[in-house]
């Protein structure tokens, strides 16, 4: 088969889990030392890492696809950390 007849199917993604999982695609092309490592692979791995984490949830979307979102308990962690960062800027002396 040509990469011309390959058929490539998009992943579907929230902006949280696309951010994590394009970190990890990023860490595995800096850090390969062998073999070119596979983008949907790489994806694939970190989103089943993600879910079995506990930090990802697969979902259908309004179209019927299969989509990624982050947990709400994610979401929260984020956002502590972010409001945690928010209440350090305010208390440093500029």
């Amino acid at each position: 088969m040509n990469s011309s007849n390959k058929k490539h199917s998009k992943i579907h993604m929230d902006s949280i889990i696309r951010e994590l999982v394009e970190e990890s695609w990023e860490w595995a092309r800096i850090g390969r030392d062998r073999d070119p490592m596979d983008k949907s692979r790489v994806f694939s791995e970190t989103l089943a890492d993600l879910e079995s984490s506990g930090d990802a949830m697969r979902y259908l979307n309004s179209k019927g696809q299969i989509a990624w979102k982050a947990t709400p308990g994610l979401r929260d962690y984020l956002n502590d950390l972010k409001l945690d960062a928010e209440a350090d800027l305010e208390h440093e002396d500029l």
